[in-house]
Order: structure tokens, then C-alpha cells, then sequence
């Protein structure tokens, strides 16, 4: 006769759910500031825009960055997300979590598009400290390299006035990855999108978010096959860091695009 011991059946936790919601950038910017940071701390293309700054002045930069393009979405009317993981066991808390956060500019809209209105507040906001911390090419690297090369890309997938959404920053908290808050906010603007019947455009800074809107149906677009989007070639490493030789390899972004169902796929398509 043989016996042996046995558990008893126990309940699974139940798994966390992602809300979303959005709102106008005076409502949300300064809650999505703090994720953001947090979030891009150690992003090679921010890096790469603050190689100049000493490391322990560098989260100070950040911050003054970040909240500049928050700014500019703000003056461009874009929507501001947040999401955040709840137990439905519990239920939904009543305050946006923001857990994760993102801007979405309007089709039409530009980040480089200030206005005299928008350089006078960036100026009030801090960017001449900025400037000064991080030096004058700064300027270059933020207002010329980078938009020079993403317009490339642009002008190869759109046809010209060819409207689209602009995914102009997503993160989350480092605490909360892997949960598919980012993903929940992308499918959330999915949703407009394809109603509008309007295609999505970003720039992922690394193949591990690139691999997260891959997953969310974007595909990756460039100016010619083989052609990479990098900036900083010369200058600094894979990481941001500034570098010389054969160490100065850039930083590659990674341009994607997604398409709502029914449309003709932009420009190759149209050719």
C-alpha cells in the first residue's frame, strides 16, 4: 500500500489588464515627464543628443529634453496617452496610472514646426541652459541630423501632403515593461487610425521596441534597401557614447510604418 501527498487546487492570480487613456498635453505632460525620463535614461539617440554632458548632469538634461518635446506636442495639439496594469480582481483605479506614456501628433503636424510662439516658450522653458550644457550641436543633432534623416525615409514611403499620425515618443517605466502597455497604447491609436483610414509613422530607437510594434502590425520602411537611418556615424559608439575609429559606428534607428486595412500602401505603391 503507497501513499503520497497532494496540493490542493489553488486559484491563479489573475493576469493584470491595461488601461488607456488620453488626453491634452496641458492635462498629462507634466505625469508623462517622469515616465519618460525614467524611460530613456538609457536610450542610445538621447544619449547620443547629450554625449557633452557630464553622466551626472545627464538625468537634468534629459528631463529639460524630454519636457521640450513635450512642450511641442503640446503647442501642436497632439494626444497624450498614459496606460497603466491593473488586477481586475480589484478593479480599475480612478487615476490614470501612467505606467507608460506617449505622444501622438495630428497628420500635418511636425516636431520641428515651432512657430515664433514655440521658440519663445522654448527659450522660457530652458533650452539656452540646455544649449549650454550640452553644447551647439545639440541644435544640429536634434533640429538637423535627426529630422533630415527621418524626412528621407518619409519622402520615400509617403507621397507629398500625404497625411499620417506621428508617434513622436513612447515609454514605460522601468518597473512595468513586459506587461504590453506600450502595445495597449498603440493599439489604442490603431483604433482612430484605421477609422480615419490614415497610416502611423515612428522611429524606434532600438530592435527591442522595434520588435514590440513589429508585433502590433508596423513593418519596417527605409530611404532604399540596405540603407540604414543612423545618425551620430563617426562621432560616438552604438550606445551614444562619443567615440573615434572604428568604435564610432552611430546609432541606428529603426523607421516603421503601419498600414490601416484597405489602404494603398503609400508611395512604392503608388509608383
Amino acid at each position: 500500500m503507497s501513499s503520497h501527498a497532494t496540493k490542493e487546487p489553488t486559484e491563479s492570480a489573475p493576469t493584470p489588464r491595461a488601461r488607456v487613456t488620453s488626453a491634452a498635453g496641458n492635462l498629462y505632460a507634466p505625469r508623462a515627464l517622469p515616465v519618460l525620463v525614467e524611460a530613456f535614461e538609457a536610450d542610445p539617440n538621447f544619449t547620443y543628443y547629450l554625449n557633452k554632458v557630464p553622466k551626472a548632469s545627464r538625468q537634468k538634461s534629459l528631463e529639460k529634453v524630454l519636457e521640450l518635446m513635450l512642450m511641442i506636442g503640446e503647442s501642436n495639439n497632439a494626444t497624450f496617452y498614459e496606460s497603466g496594469a491593473f488586477d481586475p480582481s480589484v478593479g480599475e483605479s480612478p487615476e490614470p496610472l501612467f505606467q507608460s506614456a506617449a505622444v501622438v501628433m495630428q497628420p500635418g503636424k511636425a516636431a520641428t514646426n515651432f512657430g515664433l510662439r514655440g521658440w519663445i516658450k522654448l527659450i522660457r522653458q530652458g533650452a539656452l541652459k540646455l544649449v549650454w550644457r550640452a553644447g551647439l550641436s545639440f541644435f544640429k543633432k536634434i533640429l538637423v541630423e535627426y529630422p533630415s534623416n527621418a524626412e528621407q525615409v518619409k519622402k520615400s514611403v509617403f507621397l507629398e501632403n500625404e497625411p499620417y499620425y506621428y508617434l513622436l515618443i513612447i515609454g514605460t517605466g522601468t518597473q512595468h515593461r513586459g506587461k504590453g502597455l506600450a502595445a495597449a497604447i498603440i493599439k489604442e491609436h490603431q483604433v482612430i487610425a484605421q477609422k480615419k483610414g490614415l497610416p502611423m509613422y515612428l522611429e524606434a530607437s532600438n530592435k527591442g521596441a522595434a520588435r514590440v510594434y513589429e508585433k502590433c502590425g508596423f513593418e519596417h520602411v527605409s530611404v532604399a534597401p540596405e540603407k540604414e537611418f543612423v545618425v551620430g556615424k563617426g562621432e560616438c559608439d552604438a550606445n551614444g557614447e562619443r567615440a573615434t575609429g572604428n568604435q564610432a559606428v552611430g546609432v541606428r534607428m529603426y523607421p516603421m510604418v503601419w498600414w490601416p486595412q484597405g489602404y494603398v500602401r503609400g508611395k512604392a505603391a503608388r509608383l
